[in-house]
């Protein structure tokens, strides 16, 4: 199993947009640490979302807010508020 260890968050919610799986999370006081299994991540996944992000900043009238929604910039946040809220919750 191939694993990668960070403890950046935002890092960490790109991997697994991509199909990379957390395996673990260390809490810590300060930072924690996130394990990700990268044996299912596609770069392929991630390289095409973000051609579909480009192509829609390209468009000559853009709609940001849509752009956004709609892109993997969306689905990265949505990713590391979950895992932000997870380590926030198993600190308490």
């Amino acid at each position: 199993m191939e694993e990668y260890t960070t403890t950046n968050l935002l890092l960490a919610a790109l991997l697994t947009v991509g199909g990379a799986e957390i395996s673990d999370v260390e809490i810590g006081a300060r930072f924690s640490k996130i394990v990700l299994n990268l044996e299912e991540l596609d770069k392929n996944i991630l390289k095409n979302k973000f051609q579909k992000l480009l192509e829609n900043i390209d468009e000559e009238d853009v709609d940001w807010a849509s752009a956004f929604d709609r892109s993997v910039l969306g689905d990265i946040e949505d990713k590391y508020l979950r895992l932000k809220r997870m380590i926030f919750q198993g600190r308490k």
